[in-house]
């Protein structure tokens, strides 16, 4: 099976990814994908410098993510010019990485914008990871070193959570300990090995 797994920024879709992983799931995440889209030398990178110029690069010529994300978080016109060189880029890499999977095994697809991008057309399930918005504004400003506005300012460049909660056949809440979350991923895992 292949499950989408999403969240708001914040939300803990890292640390359920791990613990999917932990209970056998291949997971590609499409954070890490994107990363690997825009190394030195990537079609990706020349085409991000080709958008705003070499402002956005560090002095050794990789990527500097915090320039990047001072543009596109703050502007929509922005942030859809960098979806659009991103998202085919992603879509491919992710697909390839998903040919390469074992049949055996369920896959994960860990993506932030699983509806925005179309990837929930991917799978067969999607599951959100939520947690409330202070919460929220509270990891990415220790994360992350931001404001609380540059963090409320990422929050509200998403679609909202309560849209993704409603499109969404499995909901985990981070909003207590790593067990409580636990105990709720081993639920859902539980009930897709049933099937």
């Amino acid at each position: 099976m292949r499950i989408g797994l999403t969240g708001t920024i914040g939300s803990g879709k890292s640390l359920v990814a791990d613990m999917l992983e932990e209970l056998g799931a291949v997971v590609i995440d499409t954070d890490q994908v994107a990363r690997a889209v825009v190394m030195p030398g990537t079609p990706g990178l020349r085409a991000i410098v080709d958008a705003w110029g070499e402002q956005v690069l560090r002095p050794d010529g990789t990527l500097d993510r915090q320039k990047l994300a001072d543009i596109v978080f703050v502007d929509d016109a922005q942030r859809q010019i960098l979806n659009g060189i991103l998202h085919p880029l992603i879509g491919q890499e992710t697909a390839r990485r998903m040919a390469c999977a074992p049949p055996d095994r369920h896959i994960v697809l860990a993506v932030p914008l699983l509806f925005e991008s179309g990837f929930d057309k991917l799978v067969q399930s999607t599951w959100i990871v939520a947690a409330d918005e202070d919460l929220l504004v509270r990891r990415i400003v220790a994360r992350d070193g931001v404001c609380e506005e540059h963090a409320l300012q990422r929050i509200r460049s998403q679609m909202p959570q309560q849209d993704k909660i409603a499109r969404s056949n499995v909901v985990i809440y981070n909003n207590g300990s790593i067990e409580d979350t636990r105990r709720q991923v081993r639920k859902a895992w539980s009930e897709i090995e049933k099937l």
